[in-house]
């Protein structure tokens, strides 16, 4: 309404109340001014019956008004200060002149006007918002902790961490307004899936609804971790089984011995150990596998060695006569392989035909 009244105008003096009451009654006789034109004489009239024109300055003539004018002084018969502020108006958009002095409101200024009304029945209408929200987020909590709640004072009161209070809100901007409505809307669902201690509850009475919420939190992690250990306990009992039946197969009757001693490839933990982990148990297969890789070599040597010895204790019983003699041989170190034993020294096919080559080249006695 500002660029609406109080614009300035020469006689204003001809007035017995402030620019801005007179001027806001023209503006209300024009937009009111239905079935008769509005002229600027029925403005005049309409001030002159509330005895708002000074009756010194009501029957001012053209002639004395244009002398004064002419003298230097800002001064104009109440007449044409109304005409002047409606040509102002004119100039700004807000009305649209007529011949015979008639006047007519444009579309600004009832769009001006229904602003202004919407405005005058804005904190009313928020305040009744505003109760029904605070209604809702109430619903279903316990009487001892709404009883002393009175919403005519919250209102009045300041908010936790704010500088106004809600009535202070009430007037404020539409932006301001509506995030606070949305905040005061979400306490009651922040409260229920994202409970915090220090969650803003903007004064209502939430304290012990976010209490027993975080008490649920607190209960639900504690189940989590709970059901976590044990997941982790039966997975890592799961893995030991599952390792202590492949060792058992691949090591046989040593396996337990294996599974109960450190080893390097493990960081010095045990295969057992390892296995409490997936990665650790993937290490403890790894080192299985070598494990059993280096028992099959091992058999493989002594089936070879056994198979050197048997053959080379054959021949040596061939080439003498006396078994005694054959045997005592087999048992006897010799400089030419290291002053070891044939018996020690065979140890594949490659070591039995040196051994032979130090046996008599036919059948002896000696």
């Amino acid at each position: 309404m500002d660029a609406l009244i109080n614009l300035p105008v020469d006689g204003s003096g001809c007035f017995s109340v402030p620019l801005a009451e007179w001027q806001g009654a023209i503006v209300l006789g024009l937009l009111e001014s239905k079935s008769q034109p509005f002229r600027t004489r029925t403005a005049v009239a309409a001030l002159v019956r509330r005895n708002w024109i000074d009756p010194h300055f009501r029957s001012v003539s053209e002639d004395i008004a244009k002398a004064l004018k002419e003298a230097g002084l800002p001064f104009a018969s109440p007449a044409k200060s109304v005409e002047s502020y409606l040509r102002q108006l004119e100039q700004l958009g807000f009305v649209h002149s007529a011949p015979s002095e008639i006047w007519k409101a444009s579309g600004p200024l009832r769009q001006r006007i229904r602003e202004a009304d919407e405005l005058r029945a804005r904190p009313a209408k928020r305040l009744a918002e505003l109760r029904g929200i605070v209604s809702e987020q109430l619903v279903g909590l316990p009487d001892e902790e709404t009883r002393d709640f009175s919403f005519e004072a919250w209102i009045l009161a300041d908010l936790s961490g704010r500088v106004q209070s809600v009535a202070d809100a009430i007037h404020g901007s539409d932006p301001e307004w509506t995030a606070l409505c949305h905040q005061l809307s979400n306490i009651r669902t922040r409260i229920r899936f994202s409970p915090r201690a220090d969650l803003e509850l903007l004064g209502l009475p939430c304290e012990g609804e976010l209490a027993r919420a975080l008490q649920r939190k607190r209960l639900e992690a504690e189940d989590r971790e709970r059901e976590k250990r044990e997941k982790e306990k039966a997975d890592a009992e799961a893995r030991v089984v599952r390792l202590s039946k492949l060792a058992a197969a691949d090591l046989g009757e040593g396996y337990e011995i294996w599974l109960r001693t450190g080893d390097a490839a493990l960081n010095g933990q045990s295969p057992l150990e390892s296995a409490q982990s997936e990665t650790g148990l993937r290490d403890a297969l790894h080192a299985l596998g070598r494990k059993a890789d280096q028992l099959r070599i091992e058999e493989q040597a002594r089936e070879r060695r056994h198979k050197a010895v048997r053959e080379l204790e054959a021949l040596a019983r061939n080439r003498y006569i006396d078994p005694a003699r054959a045997d005592l041989w087999m048992r006897s170190s010799r400089p030419e392989l290291g002053g070891q034993s044939p018996a020690n020294f065979a140890i594949d096919d490659a070591t039995r035909d040196k051994c032979a080559t130090y046996l008599p080249g036919k059948k002896s006695r000696y």
